[in-house]
């Protein structure tokens, strides 16, 4: 993969963090990057309904990138994560999330990798559906499905 996104994400992400950032400081609980992707718990305040409006553009005219955006909602599918507000509890929770075709998770066992290689997969995979479930019963269910 050519370095261009990667340098171009890094360059973006001086001025957001020094420009944009602290004008919306207070809206924003949760400001998490992974390389050209955001995950932001945004806090909506009556007295300023179109904040949220008003970052959007002004990420995309500091630079000559054009970010996309979701609208606001009370969950989100993040890499392999489903992020969801729980309003019951006022809680974050999360569990795993598995994209349709990721296919390319798991070695066959008919693949010409040393035995070691096959559990070390099966453990690391348990480890991190441990980690990706912020409850129990979804890391059962997922396990369950794993295996």
């Amino acid at each position: 993969m050519p370095p261009a996104s990667d340098l171009a994400t890094q360059f973006f992400a001086f001025y957001e963090m020094a420009l944009i950032d602290p004008i919306f400081q207070e809206h924003m609980h949760i400001n998490v990057r992974f390389q050209d992707d955001k995950l932001g718990l945004w806090k909506v305040k009556k007295d300023s309904p179109t904040t949220y409006s008003t970052y959007k553009s002004s990420v995309n005219t500091t630079s000559k990138l054009d970010w996309q955006f979701d609208h606001l909602s009370d969950s989100v599918i993040f890499m392999d994560l489903f992020v969801w507000i729980d309003r019951c509890t006022c809680t974050l929770k999360w569990k795993h999330h598995t994209k349709p075709m990721s296919l390319d998770l798991l070695l066959g066992p008919t693949s010409a990798h040393p035995p070691g290689v096959h559990k070390g997969i099966i453990i690391s995979r348990v480890e991190t559906l441990y980690r990706h479930c912020s409850e129990r019963t979804n890391y059962i269910n997922e396990i369950d499905q794993f295996y």
